[in-house]
């Protein structure tokens, strides 16, 4: 199997139909996170704004992953608003 990278920076785009796409620094999506506006909380979907906050915390696991050994994760920085 070969082994594939995906270089940091990731960044959150948005998708035409709202929804949200992480791609790393050469523009491969990584991965998509769905969301609905109207009725999510009646619904199995997450809300606009519970998707933005996963798609930006799946973005910063690069930085996150180059922490020391002697680092801890601090999830506060994962879910921290820019």
């Amino acid at each position: 199997m070969r082994h594939r990278t995906f270089p940091a920076p990731w960044r959150v785009d948005v998708t035409e139909g709202g929804h949200f796409v992480v791609k790393d620094a050469t523009g491969f999506s990584i991965c998509y996170v769905y969301a609905r506006r109207d009725e999510a909380l009646r619904s199995s979907y997450m809300t606009h704004a519970e998707a933005v906050v996963i798609a930006e915390a799946i973005a910063k696991l690069p930085e996150l992953a180059m922490l020391t050994d002697g680092q801890a994760w601090n999830t506060e920085l994962l879910f921290r608003r820019a």
